[in-house]
């Protein structure tokens, strides 16, 4: 298994999430009844194939290896920075689940709160995951030494054979088909003269 291509096809799902999010956020700014069971289903999609999935293999398999054995000061990837941006994430995904509450108990503002900080998470995941694409997996890619390369891919089969028996990687990608086909065949037409995707 390529770990690194493994992390770069989970980016492009994660990227297709980004999108449906996009336009469920632009549906509630323009007065769209809120489904909150979808917002949940996406913010449940951020948390466990994003985080608990994807972030982990970086964090706990490839952030350290790189650390431990090179030094790497480019981009955000160095001994005080390497996981903030996913630690400011997180934050914003609790801040979403508080925001979703307010919603759930009649709080209008709640529906602001659940726009902007989607947006804001939707522009740190976007930039990170260039960077990491553009930065960090490619020095790994040309700096690590094969055997610390080959310790990361058997790392990843593994996390990703224990996956695949509870259903994880088959779950989540149903979900972001089904929100996909909810909230972006519809709007495969132009909008106000532009095109949404």
């Amino acid at each position: 298994m390529d770990g690194i291509s493994l992390l770069i096809e989970e980016h492009s799902n994660i990227q297709r999430m980004l999108k449906v999010i996009k336009i469920a956020c632009l549906g509630l700014a323009k007065g769209a009844e809120v489904n909150l069971y979808d917002f949940d289903e996406m913010i449940d999609f951020i948390v466990n194939y994003e985080n608990r999935h994807h972030q982990y293999k970086e964090e706990k398999f490839l952030f350290k290896k790189i650390l431990n054995e090179i030094e790497f000061t480019g981009d955000g990837l160095n001994k005080n920075g390497v996981f903030n941006e996913h630690e400011l994430g997180r934050k914003y995904i609790e801040k979403l689940q508080v925001a979703l509450s307010k919603v759930r108990n009649g709080d209008d503002y709640g529906k602001i709160e659940v726009i902007s900080t989607f947006m804001l998470y939707i522009k740190l995941i976007s930039k990170h995951v260039s960077k990491e694409e553009n930065s960090i997996y490619f020095f790994a890619n040309q700096k690590l030494p094969k055997e610390i390369l080959d310790k990361f891919n058997d790392e990843c089969y593994y996390f990703e054979k224990e996956a695949i028996i509870v259903g994880l990687q088959y779950k989540y990608i149903k979900v972001l088909e089904v929100l996909e086909k909810k909230y972006l065949k519809p709007l495969e037409k132009v909008v106000d003269n532009e095109y949404i995707i």
